[in-house]
């Protein structure tokens, strides 16, 4: 029955939408041509496709052009779908202690706009206030605050980070594990220390990581790419197939 409802009711919107432009055509309107103007560098021949490809991992080292490095540019270039609208509604709700979900789990094929989504999060609480963040003003609406909350923000991309591969930070801490990567981006080398056993030894680190969690809330922590990093660790080729996933987790403060 609830099936059958949200059927329905995704029938009764698209309906709606399509209703206002239905009808005889209007004579006299210009040609889209006249009222679309193409992008500079594709008006100049400069497009170049590889720019428009959503890098989580490279934005996260402030790189790359600046639609997606810049939340400015970004959101002025986003059209704030009704998913990401409630995406983004939730994040603020829960970081800023007043509900929404704690864990998001978007599953979607190759090119459905996950990491898009997850940049539209990490720009949302990069520190930038509402008035610099163009279009969302019907999500701070929605979520009943004024501005984004100050959060510390995680990021992780399966594909740019190696199992087997220790790094080494600009601090000189040495990093082995997820848990390790994610404490040291929460805090440093601090932070860090509370799990270091763990990634030393590369086991569990269980209660050890609310800890972490709780002293550094409200805390983003954003995954992409987990079939990536999950076919470094086993050699079994199914994993290579399947949905792909993209995870939010929202820690909001404590108190």
């Amino acid at each position: 029955m609830r099936q059958r409802f949200e059927e329905q009711a995704r029938k009764e919107t698209r309906r709606a939408a399509i209703a206002p432009i239905e009808g005889i055509p209007t004579g006299g309107l210009k040609p889209w041509r006249e009222i679309v103007t193409p992008h500079q560098d594709v008006a100049s021949g400069r497009y170049q496709q590889a720019e428009f490809a959503a890098d989580l991992w490279q934005v996260y080292l402030d790189e790359g052009s600046d639609e997606y490095r810049d939340p400015t540019e970004f959101f002025r270039r986003t059209y704030l779908t009704e998913g990401l609208q409630q995406l983004l509604t939730n994040g603020l709700l829960r970081l800023s202690g007043k509900g929404g979900d704690p864990v998001i789990d978007l599953q979607t094929n190759f090119g459905g706009g996950k990491t898009h989504a997850i940049l539209a999060l990490y720009h949302l609480f990069f520190g930038v206030a509402a008035k610099d963040l163009p279009g969302l003003e019907p999500v701070f609406s929605t979520a009943g605050v004024s501005e984004p909350p100050q959060v510390n923000t995680v990021v992780l991309v399966g594909n740019k980070i190696s199992p087997g591969q220790p790094q080494t930070k600009p601090d000189g801490t040495v990093i082995r594990t997820l848990w390790g990567e994610i404490a040291w981006q929460l805090g440093g080398r601090t932070a860090y220390e509370l799990v270091r056993q763990s990634d030393e030894t590369a086991t569990n680190p269980g209660d050890t990581l609310k800890l972490l969690f709780n002293q550094y809330a409200p805390c983003l922590i954003l995954i992409d790419e987990w079939v990536s990093y999950a076919r470094q660790l086993h050699e079994e080729s199914d994993l290579s197939g399947g949905s792909f996933d993209t995870h939010f987790t929202f820690r909001p403060n404590p108190e």
